[in-house]
């Protein structure tokens, strides 16, 4: 994955692939302390109440579901759910995005605005 990343970023500099070297890939979980925004929904999983709020902020919707709960996230143009399990602090077992009307919305794109706007990191 560290080596995909680089050739991305090599193309996106106009460099040699071998010119650039990898990052290593830190879990979501290790960058909540930084505040940045999840590059894709599963980057959630695992995270407790609190590192989701750090990082998402408040949902719009909580919905219990016996021993789960699902949380809605609404944006203008995505929605993120996002469903925890767990006896004691329950963890994320599963975030899906998705559009909120018929414009396709990169995952990316959709995850960075709705955490930004919602953790108010602008």
């Amino acid at each position: 994955m560290a080596a995909a990343q680089a050739g991305l970023e090599a193309m996106r500099r106009g460099l040699a692939p071998h010119e650039v070297t990898p990052r290593p890939i830190m879990p979501l979980a290790a960058r909540v302390g930084s505040a940045r925004s999840p590059r894709a929904a599963g980057d959630l999983a695992g995270l407790t109440v609190g590192e989701l709020r750090a990082v998402m902020g408040d949902p719009d919707l909580v919905r219990d579901e016996g021993e789960a709960q699902a949380w809605l996230y609404r944006g203008p143009s995505c929605l993120l759910d996002v469903f925890l399990e767990g006896e004691g602090e329950p963890r994320v077992v599963l975030a899906t995005a998705r559009a909120a009307g018929l414009e396709r919305v990169p995952e990316e794109v959709c995850l960075r605005a709705l955490s930004r706007a919602r953790a108010r990191l602008w």
